[in-house]
């Protein structure tokens, strides 16, 4: 389909038995069904990435409770996620229909600013359109945010980093083999630097960083990382890594998945928008998005070592 991935939760509303449905659990996609009448979700319901809704015809008939159940169904959406609207016309030649489908989806959604929606590509055949509501909520950066594209200001960074306890860390690639580092994330307990990779040809201070045992480094599937900066003979030393913590903790399929979104929304309470994952991080400049998602990444880690490491109780100096 190229709207969706093999990570994503899917829910397709309408039908448990929909021919969608079983041609996603054949390509083995993370997919299920659920009856178009269902009320909206409990608290604590687990929420999904996507939610496929298919409307064949007009919405002519019944706008209002076509509305509804548009609404139901985007309940189900993790913030960050999307609600897939796909629409078959009834008739092949009757194209002005697409704009008037996309202006009742205008109408049903009007005034709620978390919601933002966007007409897609042409679908095969030819009569069918797909529109993405995207439901809003997600996590935005706390801390402030440097960004560094200079030497100068890329190694000052690194040795004003070398006194902090610990660090998160994050890398941007590119998503081909061999990856290349594009940009470097390092947060602390009140701040988070995201560093242009691109322009630095000297990787010494952060090297010196990186090697420094005296700094703890949170990193969320420390593999990655390691690979990432092996390749430019940099080695991470003294390395928490909340992927493992996490696959301790929770071993069971009940208690969800492992991915740091996924973690996060389970430990924290907080929805990652990670849609600029797969995002090309070698176009410069960077967009205010892909600088507020690298940004999350690393700050979201600091506040993960929290949970997983709660500080020890201060001693106290009485003896009685």
């Amino acid at each position: 389909m190229g709207l969706i991935s093999r990570k994503d939760r899917i829910l397709c509303w309408g039908d448990r038995d929909s021919a969608t449905l079983g041609w996603l659990r054949r390509q083995r996609f993370k997919a299920e069904g659920v009856p178009s009448n269902s009320v909206s979700p409990a608290a604590g319901a687990r929420l999904y990435d996507v939610v496929l809704f298919e409307q064949d015809g007009g919405m002519e008939t019944d706008s209002a409770g076509q509305c509804r159940f548009l609404r139901d169904a985007l309940c189900y959406v993790r913030p960050g996620g999307r609600l897939l609207f796909s629409y078959t016309l009834d008739n092949l030649f009757d194209v002005s229909a697409f704009d008037h489908v996309k202006a009742q989806l205008g109408a049903c959604f009007a005034g709620d600013g978390s919601v933002t929606l966007e007409q897609l590509r042409d679908i095969s055949p030819a009569s069918e359109m797909v529109y993405s509501i995207k439901k809003g909520g997600t996590y935005k950066p706390r801390f402030p945010v440097k960004y560094i594209d200079n030497p100068g200001e890329f190694k000052n960074a690194c040795e004003s980093l070398s006194s902090e306890p610990y660090l998160g860390l994050d890398v941007e690639t590119t998503l081909r083999e061999p990856r290349i580092l594009c940009t470097a994330q390092l947060a602390t307990q009140s701040r988070v630097f995201v560093m242009d990779m691109l322009p630095i040809r000297d990787l010494g201070p952060l090297k010196a960083l990186m090697e420094n045992t005296g700094i703890v480094k949170i990193i969320h599937n420390r593999d990655f990382e390691a690979a990432v900066l092996g390749q430019y003979g940099i080695k991470i030393h003294n390395v928490y890594d909340t992927l493992v913590e996490s696959r301790k903790r929770h071993k069971k399929k009940e208690s969800g998945g492992n991915r740091l979104g996924e973690v996060c929304e389970r430990e924290l309470g907080l929805f990652l928008d990670k849609s600029y994952q797969a995002s090309d991080w070698t176009v410069r400049p960077l967009s205010r998005e892909q600088l507020d998602y690298a940004a999350v990444d690393a700050e979201v880690l600091i506040r993960l070592y929290h949970v997983f490491v709660p500080p020890k109780p201060p001693e106290t100096m009485d003896l009685f």
